[in-house]
């Protein structure tokens, strides 16, 4: 039996493309952060909280905030960052086209 060459567990890369766009509609959907607002910080942390909640609902991701980094695995793909969920995607998202060549 041939290793998967993208990992245990790792989706397909079409399955990965599909996926991005999955995670590119709800980093522009995250309200923009509006540095005369003060509540306009937290109202982006909540909706990309939230939006990792629908992720793990509906696509399986798993995600763990440890206080200092915020680690999402999506398709087999593992990301974190230190500036919150929303970071942590993006990061995801770079880690994709990594994996496999760009993601248009």
């Amino acid at each position: 039996m041939t290793a998967h060459p993208f990992g245990a567990g790792a989706a397909i890369p079409a399955e990965l493309r599909r996926l991005v766009g999955v995670v590119d509609v709800i980093l522009a959907s995250l309200p923009a952060v509006d540095h005369s607002r003060r509540d306009s910080h937290a109202e982006h942390r909540k909706a990309a909280v939230a939006a990792l909640d629908d992720l793990a609902r509906t696509e399986g991701a798993r995600w763990r905030d440890k206080g200092s980094e915020l680690s999402v695995t999506l398709g087999g793909i593992r990301a974190s960052s230190t500036r919150g969920a929303a970071a942590a995607l993006q990061n995801w998202r770079t880690a994709v086209a990594q994996k496999i060549g760009g993601v248009g």
